[in-house]
């Protein structure tokens, strides 16, 4: 299976967490959510990494309450992240 180079970025604005899937080699934007639910403290937060996804897959990520971001690909989890704080729940 061919894999694709990908970057992942996450950032705290505000009251939400800003995730962005970009392709590594043309930084184009694969896709984008935001998660709602970040506590409102004025501590700003970045995390960026880098990783492989499988070609021409289906991509969606989950968040849960305990501050886990959860990216998944062709039915499979690619990656996984901690926030530093809980997301609020809605």
């Amino acid at each position: 299976m061919t894999k694709r180079p990908a970057v992942i970025e996450i950032e705290k604005r505000g009251g939400e967490y800003r995730v962005e899937l970009r392709d590594q080699e043309t930084t184009a934007v694969i896709d984008s959510w935001l998660v709602e639910g970040a506590t409102v403290s004025e501590t700003p937060y970045k995390h960026v990494c880098k990783l492989r996804l499988p070609q021409e897959s289906t991509i969606y990520l989950d968040a849960d309450d305990s501050g886990r971001i959860v990216l998944h690909a062709d039915g499979r989890t690619c990656y996984r992240h901690e926030l530093p704080t809980p997301i609020a729940a809605n």
